[in-house]
């Protein structure tokens, strides 16, 4: 008795144990391994998605059937000799669990295999939140982003010795706060999973500069010249005025 229920508790541990877990990126193809020799005799495979085991690809009597499904229309192909399934031009929806059963001479037990489907990890994007000037230098913010999942972000900055920084991680971002005394400084930020890796690089300037924008100084030019050219006709007009007067006075008296 005691054999026999050693016997079930080793069963239901092999019936519950984790499926093995393929990574596979959106557009491009994956492979479902069995993991089964290809010099073995195979007469029978059987792949199936689902707990009520529906079918998607077969291979019975030496006919090959991968048209159960209109989800894998044209995008399947079965290794016959291995029994391995690779699915073509991969799309969200075939992140599943897959289960595959073979036989040769003897039933092979079911294996399953979960299909983790993702997009390539993409160029960060980086953008300036803020620039301040002040005296020797300039301050500025800048955030790195991604929508890519367990990103890691990093930083680099060129030339080092010209900015002082923090870095502050905000969920699927990363923010550089930096101080810098250089002309210009390169900003790097690096995005990386367990298996892909991006980076983009913004630079920055720093310079003195007078206060006012260019374009200020300018407006301030010209409305100066305003003024001064409607004082100069103001008193011209004055003056013209007072010249009448005298006149009209003088010619009153005659």
């Amino acid at each position: 008795m005691r054999l026999l229920l050693l016997f079930m508790s080793l069963l239901r541990v092999s019936l519950t144990k984790s499926p093995k877990e393929v990574l596979g990126y959106l557009g491009e193809s994956v492979t479902l391994p069995t993991g089964v020799d290809p010099s073995l005799n195979i007469s029978t495979i059987i792949w199936s998605v689902f707990p009520n085991a529906t079918f998607i690809a077969t291979y019975f009597n030496k006919v090959e059937n991968l048209r159960w499904r209109s989800q894998y229309a044209e995008r399947l192909h079965l290794n016959v000799s291995s029994g391995d399934l690779v699915i073509h031009h991969l799309i969200p929806e075939d992140a599943m669990e897959y289960t595959v059963q073979i036989t040769n001479t003897e039933k092979i037990p079911e294996q399953k295999v979960k299909l983790v489907v993702e997009q390539h990890l993409q160029k960060p994007k980086l953008e300036k939140l803020l620039g301040q000037s002040e005296d020797g230098g300039c301050r500025v913010a800048l955030r790195c982003s991604s929508l890519g999942q367990g990103v890691h972000f990093s930083w680099q900055v060129h030339p080092q010795a010209s900015a002082a920084f923090d870095v502050f991680q905000d969920g699927n971002a990363s923010v550089i706060f930096a101080s810098i005394n250089n002309t210009h400084v390169n900003f790097t930020c690096n995005a990386s999973t367990k298996v892909e890796f991006a980076s983009s690089v913004l630079t920055e300037s720093c310079r003195a500069e007078d206060k006012r924008e260019p374009a200020s100084i300018q407006m301030h030019d010209k409305h100066f010249a305003y003024c001064f050219l409607g004082f100069i006709l103001g008193v011209g007009l004055l003056l013209t005025i007072h010249l009448l007067r005298g006149r009209i006075r003088r010619s009153a008296k005659l």
